[in-house]
Parts: C-alpha cells; structure tokens; sequence
C-alpha cells in the first residue's frame, strides 16, 4: 500500500462533510492532511489533527499538531512525543501507521489535558465520541500476506481462544482481512501480539513478525450488536458472496468499509 492509498484509507473511514481535508497530495514528497473530529450528535469540533508526512514515512513517524482551546502548546508537544514512543515501542516504523496513530490519539488525548478542559475534550456533551467509554470494540485488519498461512491461521485461533474475542478472517482474490470484535482490553492485548509475536515467514523462511498490517477500523460497539459468532475462516472468490457474508444490519457498516478495496481487488 503506497503512501496515497493509506491517506485514502483514512479518509474513507472519516468521510463526514468536514472531517477530512488535504490539498494536493501527488504534487510534493512530502504529504499533509487535516482531521476535525466533531461529537457525533451536537457536531461541535473537538480536535483539529494536523499530520506532516515526511518523504521518509514509514521509516520515520509523521510530526502530528493538535490545535484545540483544550491543550497548550507544551501538552501538544508531549503528546506528540509519546505518540512517537508508542510508534516505535510497538514496531510501527516501515509499515503502515496513520490510522494507528489516529487512534492512539483519540485513546490518550484527554491525558493531556487537565480540570475543566479535559472534561470539556472528552465531548461536548454525555454522548461525546471520546466521553463515551464503552467497553466493547470492534476492529477490522488488512493484512498484506500470509506466507505460512496454516500456522498464521492457528496462532490467530489461539490468541482469539485465549483472549475470548470472536471474529472473522476473509480472504478475497490477492486480499486478507480480519475483522475482530471483544472486550476492549482483548482487542489491545490481540494487536499487540501481532505486532510484536513471530507468526509468519519472510522471504527467507525465517520466523518473522507481523510488520504490514493495516488496522482500518477500531471503534466502540453495542453489546447487543454482535456481527459474528465465533472465530472463522472464510475464502471467498466473488463479490456477491462477500455481500452475503455482511448481509446482515450491523455487517452492511463494515462491508461499506471494505467495498473500495474489494471492488479493486
């Protein structure tokens, strides 16, 4: 996935009038967006993300401003700083890490702030997106490849066993994607296993990490709604049986996530 086909990815997900903004981004090496992250029922702006993107990403983590009457000058900066450690603490570097950067900041951003004004950033009212805190997520996963794709299927079974989290893995024609669904804590505890357990090969048949996953979605969800049960497997070689699998209510959200990708596919 180039740097352009991240940045789409992006703004596919934050795709409300006013969300996502970018100027020409083919003209320059290095690349800039905006997001301003509005409450989802009074449509107050909250955050406005600024990512630099240098033209040596991924080997070096965007520079990211925050403009917000919630943060001074100094809380932005040090935001930025952890959010580099989390990059790098978490084998982020060389792969694909907007949207997990995204999220970092939308989980960590109220700790930055204090008293009032971090009350006042966690919504603007009890609904408010990052006041909200559920305990249920759900997360939808590109991968790139699957080398040793029987072994990396029983390790994602294992983890899924172990942490008690349901979900999906659907390959399409050259695409591989998992979508998982749990406790938010399991959620955090699966992606960090990906990213830092061996449960691949490389070109060499050396054991390797996962360094090319693509997290497309990680948002909170109803108890109630509960997309699949268990964990499975699903090979699919036509569109309409990917339409069938995400037939359902709450699926038909997550099938408009994946429909640009397969689409292309």
């Amino acid at each position: 996935m180039s740097i352009l086909d991240e940045i789409e990815a992006v703004k596919s997900i934050y795709c409300q009038q006013g969300e996502f903004e970018a100027n020409d981004l083919e003209s320059s090496l290095s690349k800039s967006f905006k997001l301003n992250l509005t409450h989802a029922e009074e449509n107050c702006q909250q955050l406005r993300i600024t990512f630099y993107i240098s033209h040596k990403y991924p080997e070096v983590v965007p520079h990211v401003t925050i403009d917000s009457p919630m943060l001074t000058r100094e809380s932005s900066s040090g935001l930025n700083s952890e959010m580099s450690k989390f990059a790098t603490e978490n084998n982020l570097l060389n792969s694909q890490m907007l949207l997990d950067l995204i999220l970092w900041i939308k989980d960590n951003v109220a700790k930055f702030a204090s008293g009032v004004n971090s009350n006042r950033l966690q919504g603007c009212g009890d609904e408010g997106s990052l006041a909200k805190n559920k305990t249920k997520e759900i997360c939808v996963i590109q991968l790139d490849h699957m080398r040793s794709k029987n072994n990396y299927l029983k390790t994602l079974q294992k983890w899924a066993t172990r942490l008690q989290v349901q979900g999906v893995v659907l390959f399409y024609k050259h695409l591989i994607f998992i979508i998982l669904y749990g406790n938010k804590n399991d959620i955090k505890e699966y992606l960090k296993k990906m990213r830092t357990q061996k449960v691949d090969i490389d070109s060499a048949g050396h054991a390797c990490k996962e360094r090319l996953m693509t997290i497309l979605l990680r948002d909170s969800y109803e108890d109630d709604l509960v997309p699949f049960e268990g964990f499975h497997v699903h090979e699919l070689s036509e569109i309409n049986e990917v339409e069938s699998l995400f037939s359902e209510g709450f699926t038909s959200m997550l099938y408009d996530i994946l429909r640009p990708l397969l689409t292309r596919a």
